[in-house]
Parts: C-alpha cells; structure tokens; sequence
C-alpha cells in the first residue's frame, strides 16, 4: 500500500508542478498586457506621450518601465519581470520583438504611446506601421523540460490597443 502511495505521489508531484508554472505564465502574460495597456491612461494622465521601455540584459533584472522620457527617466510605473520568465522561444536569455531600438543597443526595447492612443515609434515619431509584438512563455519551455509549449504574444496595435495572444509551439 506504501508502494503504491509513494508512486502515485511522485506521478502526480511532476504534473502539479507543471500546472502550477503554466497557470503563473498564464498570469504573468495577462499582467504584463494590463501594464502595456496602462501606457495609454498615463499618456492621458500627463497629457503627453510617455514610453513603454522593456529592459531585457541577457543577465540580470528584467522590466517595463512607463516613463515620461524614451531613456526610461522620470518613470511613471514599472513592472519587474520574474527570472523564469522567457522572452523568446529561440533562447532563454534572448528576445523576440519587433518592437524599436536605440542604435547600438541591444536589449532596450521601445515604443510610445501618445494621448490620442497612437503607437509611435521613438526613434522617429512616426505611428507605426504594423502590430508590434512581444513573445512571452516560460524558460522551461525554452528548454523543453515543460510542455506543452506555450507561448504568448504580447501585440500592441497602431492605435494603442494590447492583447496577449495564447498559441502553442
């Protein structure tokens, strides 16, 4: 009986783990949609477009930071990513974006957004042209030690509209 128990237990202990990081990745990706959203109340708020920044080094902390000024001072709010987090289904480390960079830089992400909910690009002030998108899953997904493969992809529209989009990989 013993016996029994113990293999049920170490069945079930890998599958309730498994359903306990896919159901933080699913929360993870509607927190991270609400925060990009809330860049068009700040715009409104301050009357002037403010920046939607992910710094994303591939060592160390990540975040999204809504500032009034593209070089990420005089912030507004910002959202600290959790280390498990991915940002990319290629790589652990990487990052999956169309989103626009600083010349030379590579793992600073922007966009804007402006009072009449416009996505704008920062480099240029232009609206953009496309959705702009951002992948989010969990790094043991990278790795394949996790499945299904889920990912999400972050979208944010050319008028400021975010949805996450669920999808398997």
């Amino acid at each position: 009986m013993v016996a029994i128990l113990g293999l049920l237990v170490a069945i079930a202990i890998p599958w309730v783990a498994g359903a306990i990081q896919r159901a933080r990745l699913d929360t993870q990706a509607q927190e991270i949609r609400n925060f990009m959203l809330g860049a068009y109340t700040r715009a409104g708020e301050q009357r002037t477009p403010v920046t939607l920044r992910l710094e994303a080094p591939a060592a160390g902390a990540r975040r999204m930071v809504i500032a009034r000024n593209t070089d990420g001072t005089d912030e507004l709010a910002a959202l600290r990513l959790p280390q498990w987090l991915g940002l990319s289904t290629a790589s652990v480390a990487g990052v999956t974006a169309n989103w626009p960079q600083p010349a030379g830089v590579t793992d600073v992400y922007f966009l804007q957004c402006d009072p009449m909910g416009r996505a704008l690009n920062p480099l240029t002030g232009n609206q953009v042209a496309a959705v702009q998108t951002l992948v989010v899953t969990h790094r043991n997904m990278v790795g394949g030690n996790l499945r299904p493969r889920i990912r999400y992809e972050v979208q944010v529209f050319p008028i400021w509209q975010v949805q996450a989009r669920r999808g398997m990989w």
